[in-house]
């Protein structure tokens, strides 16, 4: 059985992905300060972070890996379109990219540990 703790966890981390989406969406991939490459890597690290969060249970690992290449791409895209270079100001413009790492992080320990304890 999923623990409760572990599938609030799972819950958040699916609504930041959607905010995220959503932001991407309609203020984040198409700007014109953004170069092309930019933009596709940034829609496609998206796109595999939401596949692999599909699949979490079965690769966990690889779920955090897309959650650190959604995260890298993230501060990339920061770097490149703001001119104030500050950990406060990343961290209240990455708010999203730093909770889905965040609550990655937790949801694979849980499922690590929940594994362990099966076998």
């Amino acid at each position: 059985m999923i623990s409760k703790s572990r599938n609030i966890f799972y819950i958040l981390l699916v609504v930041s992905l959607g905010l995220a989406g959503l932001l991407l969406l309609f203020t984040g991939w198409w700007l014109p300060e953004t170069s092309t490459p930019l933009q596709v890597v940034t829609g496609l690290s998206w796109l595999a972070l939401c596949v692999s969060t599909y699949f979490i249970r079965l690769r966990p690992y690889i779920q955090l890996a897309a959650a650190w290449l959604w995260f890298a791409c993230s501060a990339w895209n920061w770097w490149k379109t703001t001119d104030a270079h500050s950990v406060a100001w990343f961290l209240a413009q990455s708010v999203l990219a730093v909770f889905i790492l965040v609550f990655s992080h937790i949801v694979v320990v849980h499922i690590a540990r929940s594994s362990r304890s099966r076998t």
